[in-house]
């Protein structure tokens, strides 16, 4: 059990982060107050016998229909959260997605209801087995026919959301539960729909801008506030792909924003470097999920299963990465370019496009900006041209400890100088 300091929010599962605050949580040492719900008979047909699992919005009991005495688990959203109508709307929100989709392998919601003090709750399957998280915990890397059988179902899951126009946008192996049905051992179930993005993003629970999910699955769009896709779902899923074959994450840091810029500066290391073993076409349907531009992922979850049938069938694929590979150092990123380089480039700008270095060091100043801060100042550049001009007119390191630098910057010529300015070497 884990708590956040700050909003003292309990998590059953191991929550690095509280997604209310941001804050690092912590083991709670001290066991927790006893439930009111436990022993009760909730709207005269469920009666709750045990505390499950507890999340950032809710708490899931372990339940037994009063007549039929059938296992199920029952969501109840936390008391504090039923006074905000946004989170009501969301609550309502996960359990009409999972129920409209209608796919063997998203968990079957079967009832929905209100407590006597007006708090939500709904009624879903109760299911037997691990989540993805605890398989991984127990055993590192999962053997890859086993590891490609779950993921195809989770593929196969997540198109079924994305032709109802519904994008999950917190996928991980904590909302993936798996199962033992008939003869598979296997049986996938996607969970938690609780901030998936329905329809198109006017709506209200959807703003462009806000920050959604957890940072270790985040794409890079999800972690800047864009608008997210079904692409968004399909770059998470090969973070949780490279995870069940490496054994870790690709991307780990010490804080939210440093997780977040990783995700959209910094290239993975292969898996079959961090596992120590060759993974063959594998690798490349991973890399090509983890692309830091959309354009470059798969375009669906359709085009993602084609490719992991061939490379469970031992076929070979082809598969192209093109783009300019994001920088490997974010402290290089972070600082400006010399102000000779920056001339460089302020020529070139005025011809073609801006290179990359510039582009990239204009967008991580800005997307490094907090989300509650995020207008952009009235001297940012709006350009890398731009950028770099202002870069040029400030010293680099070298040239502040130099003694010349004084005389060098006063004789130095400036574009002032060919607009009409007076030129301060003509007397």
């Amino acid at each position: 059990m884990r708590i956040c300091s700050q909003c003292g929010t309990r998590f059953s599962e191991p929550v690095a982060f509280c997604p209310h605050d941001g804050t690092p949580t912590q083991e709670a040492h001290e066991e927790p107050p006893k439930d009111p719900y436990i022993g009760r008979v909730v709207d005269g047909r469920y009666r709750v016998e045990s505390v499950l699992g507890e999340g950032g919005m809710g708490i899931v009991y372990l339940i037994a229909h009063a007549v039929l005495g059938k296992r199920m688990a029952l969501k109840l959203l936390r008391g504090d959260m039923s006074r905000d109508a946004e989170v009501v709307q969301r609550f309502i929100q996960e359990a009409q997605s999972a129920t409209q989709i209608g796919h063997p392998n998203i968990i079957d919601i079967s009832d929905f209801g209100k407590m006597p003090d007006g708090t939500a709750y709904f009624v879903m399957e109760y299911l037997d087995g691990l989540s993805l998280t605890d398989i991984i915990a127990r055993g590192g890397s999962i053997p890859t026919q086993r590891a490609l059988h779950i993921i195809r179902q989770i593929a196969s899951a997540l198109d079924a959301a994305h032709e109802r126009g519904i994008v999950h946008r917190d996928m991980k192996p904590d909302n993936i539960f798996v199962v033992k049905q008939g003869a598979d051992d296997s049986f996938v179930k996607v969970l938690d729909f609780g901030i998936a993005k329905v329809g198109g993003a006017s709506s209200k629970l959807t703003k462009t801008g806000m920050i959604f999910g957890t940072p270790h699955y985040m794409s890079p769009e999800q972690a800047a506030g864009q608008t997210v896709d079904r692409r968004t779902d399909i770059y998470a899923l090969g973070v949780i792909m490279y995870e069940m074959f490496a054994g870790r994450v690709p991307f780990d840091g010490d804080t939210f924003m440093g997780i977040l810029s990783k995700h959209m500066f910094q290239d993975p290391i292969p898996p079959s470097q961090a596992k120590g073993v060759g993974l063959g076409a594998i690798e490349d349907v991973i890399l090509k999920a983890l692309s830091k531009k959309v354009e470059t992922r798969y375009q669906t979850m359709s085009e993602m299963i084609a490719d992991l049938d061939k490379v469970q069938s031992g076929g070979s694929i082809s598969i192209g990465r093109g783009g300019i590979a994001p920088p490997g150092n974010l402290a290089d990123v972070l600082e400006p370019p010399s102000r000779t380089s920056c001339s460089s480039l302020s020529r070139r700008s005025r011809r073609s496009q801006p290179s990359c270095p510039a582009r990239c060091w204009a967008n991580l100043v800005f997307f490094g900006i907090p989300k509650h801060d995020r207008s952009v100042p009235t001297d940012f550049p709006r350009d890398a041209g731009a950028a770099c001009r202002v870069a040029a007119d400030q010293p680099s390191r070298e040239e502040e400890r130099s003694p010349q630098h004084d005389g060098d910057r006063a004789c130095a010529p400036s574009r002032r100088g060919r607009r009409g300015h007076r030129d301060p070497r003509r007397r």
